[in-house]
C-alpha cells in the first residue's frame, strides 16, 4: 500500500490494516501468500497495530498520530520520516529500527526497546512536478514530552534528539550517543548512563537520583542546579 502523492496520503482502514499485518506475519513466517508490510506515505492515524509482529515492516514517512502500537514487535522496521506523535509505543520492540527524522512528541515509549535504533535528523526528498527535489519534512527527529520511563536505548544514535523535561526515570543509555542532548529538568532517577557519550549535552535542573554514570563521557556536561 503507498500512496501516489506524499502531499495527498492514502487512508487506510482498520480492516484494511489488520489484513495487511496478517500477510506480513505470513511473510516472516514463510507461508505462501505472504506479503512484507508496506505502509510508507499512508495515513493510519489512529489505527490499532497493538502486539502485532511488524519485524522489518517498510513504514516510510508513514502517518501514525496517536495510533495503538502498544507491545507491537516493530524490529530493524523501517520508519524513516514516520509521525509517530502522541503515539502508544508503550513495552514496544523498536530494536534497530530506523527513526530517523522521525516526530515522536508526546509519544509513549514506557519500557520499549530502542537498543541500537537510530534516531537522528533525516529529511525526505521527494520530486515537485518541476523534476526539482524537495522536502516533505522538516528532517528534525523530535523527541519532546516524551515518557521514555525503563526505556532501553543501549547503543542507540541519538544526537541533540532528546529534548528537556522527558520522564527518563529507569531508562537505560549504556553506550548511547547523546552530544549536545538537551535533558534540562528531566527526571533521570535511575537512568544508566554507563559509557554514554554526554560530550556537551545540558542536564541542567535534573533529577539524578541513582542515575549511573560510570564511564560516562561528560565532557563540557552542563549539570548546573541537577540534583
Amino acid at each position: 500500500m503507498q500512496a501516489a502523492l506524499a502531499d495527498n496520503p492514502q487512508r487506510i482502514t482498520q480492516p484494511e490494516l489488520e489484513h495487511a499485518a496478517e500477510q506480513h506475519e505470513k511473510y516472516l513466517r514463510g507461508v505462501r501468500g505472504g506479503h512484507r508490510l508496506t505502509l510508507s506515505f499512508v495515513d493510519v492515524r489512529g489505527l490499532c497495530l497493538e502486539g502485532k509482529d511488524l519485524t522489518g515492516a517498510e513504514m516510510v514517512a508513514v502517518l501514525l498520530n496517536e495510533a495503538q502500537l502498544a507491545g507491537a514487535k516493530l524490529r530493524g522496521a523501517n520508519l524513516f520520516g514516520a509521525c509517530l506523535q502522541r503515539a502508544d509505543l508503550s513495552n514496544c520492540d523498536l530494536a534497530r529500527s530506523d527513526l530517523r527524522g522521525a516526530a515522536l512528541s508526546s509519544a509513549n515509549l514506557e519500557n520499549a526497546d530502542l537498543q541500537g535504533a537510530d534516531l537522528r535528523n533525516g529529511f525526505i526528498l521527494v520530486k515537485d512536478k518541476e523534476g526539482n527535489l524537495t522536502p516533505i519534512n522538516e528532517g528534525n527527529a523530535a523527541i519532546d514530552d516524551v515518557n521514555l520511563a525503563g526505556a532501553n536505548l543501549t547503543d542507540a544514535r541519538l544526537g541533540r534528539l532528546i529534548g528537556p523535561r522527558t520522564d527518563l526515570t529507569n531508562a537505560i543509555f549504556k553506550n548511547a550517543k547523546l552530544k549536545n542532548a538537551d535533558l534540562s529538568n528531566s527526571d533521570l532517577r535511575g537512568a544508566v548512563f554507563t559509557g554514554a557519550d554526554l560530550t556537551r549535552a545540558n542536564l541542567s535542573g535534573c533529577v539524578l537520583h541513582g542515575a549511573m554514570l560510570s564511564g560516562a563521557i561528560l565532557h563540557h556536561t552542563n549539570l548546573d542546579g541537577a540534583d
